[in-house]
């Protein structure tokens, strides 16, 4: 990243341009799913997969399948999974080969959410944004969903 200044008479001020080089654009490899939790079948969670071999890599698009992901398997009666990604990157290829691991979380549950520095909206409209409410297993990825719906 460069920037450069210049000074506008015309307008009495400065301009500033910032140059940004995102370097080389890298692709997507291989994508694995392997679990480590007895029961849950990784082929259930491939049908998530958002990141698909030779797409342009794409972070959102890995979250947001780690999310999907999460989702499914406590769908699947397993909410206390924790989902990790693997990169391996190949740099003369400018590939990224991906392993997303399924792996056993540490079991919590939401006691109480607490609502707080609201003034103008009711309570029950914050609320429902969430996908959890009170003593419901705790899921990460739920949590985040409803944070992002809550700031959009």
């Amino acid at each position: 990243m460069s920037v450069r200044a210049e000074y506008d008479p015309t307008r009495r001020g400065f301009g500033i341009t910032f140059m940004i080089d995102e370097g080389e654009q890298y692709r997507f490899g291989g994508i694995d799913v392997q679990s480590n939790v007895r029961g849950l079948d990784p082929a259930v969670l491939r049908s998530r997969l958002r990141t698909f071999a030779g797409d342009v890599f794409n972070t959102e698009a890995v979250e947001k399948t780690v999310e999907d992901m999460t989702i499914e398997a406590a769908r699947q009666g397993f909410a206390f999974v924790a989902l990790r990604t693997r990169p391996d990157r190949d740099n003369q290829a400018r590939r990224v080969n991906l392993v997303y691991t399924v792996d056993e979380g540490q079991r919590a549950y939401i006691e109480q959410i607490n609502i707080r520095g609201n003034s103008r909206t009711r309570d029950h409209v914050i609320r429902r944004e969430f996908d959890v409410s009170e003593g419901d297993p705790y899921n990460r990825a739920l949590i985040s969903r409803a944070e992002r719906r809550l700031k959009t």
